[in-house]
């Protein structure tokens, strides 16, 4: 299949190897449109790839939501995101301060704590990859359409924040 614009008024179909949290497999994804299908895509199954293209073109660290398991009771991490320069937390549906999760995610995990991950290596051991793992993984897992959607994505989202997020003064 080729691909040479993804616009967003036209949809793309993706097909991703793994069930989201609701099982389903295909999308109608229109890059950039946060919809139901985006939601479903980025919130419910590949919110980790998403930040991980955000995490590539900022830098900026990546944000852990952990919910604990029953009956164990052991922390493990439900939704990815990242941290921008003022600390809000950055996902699909935008930039929010971290204490607004507990209300604004699809899925509400009690207890909830939101977890830090300075580098990419923290990532890593925090999804279960290797640490030696190339942050150029997330291309393989969605094919060359899910990455250049994953990345409108994050172009979509990186243009919706304040200049000031970036270190830049208006004019």
């Amino acid at each position: 299949m080729s691909v040479t614009l993804l616009g967003r008024s036209s949809p793309v179909e993706l097909v991703v190897p793994l069930a989201t949290e609701h099982g389903q497999t295909v999308f109608q994804i229109r890059p950039g449109v946060v919809d139901a299908e985006a939601r479903e895509l980025y919130q419910w199954g590949y919110c980790h790839l998403l930040a991980c293209a955000i995490h590539e073109t900022t830098g900026w660290s990546f944000g852990s939501v952990e919910g604990t398991t029953r009956p164990a009771g052991r922390w493990r991490w439900i939704h990815m995101g990242v941290f921008t320069p003022s600390g809000a937390f950055l996902d699909v549906v935008g930039a929010r301060p971290v204490a607004a999760l507990s209300t604004t995610l699809a899925f509400r995990p009690d207890p909830m704590r939101v977890q830090h991950l300075s580098t990419f290596a923290d990532f890593c051991r925090t999804v279960g990859l290797a640490v030696d793992t190339p942050l150029s993984w997330w291309h393989s897992q969605l094919g060359e359409v899910g990455t250049r959607v994953t990345r409108t994505f994050a172009e979509h989202l990186l243009a919706a924040l304040p200049a000031a997020e970036f270190g830049e003064v208006a004019a």
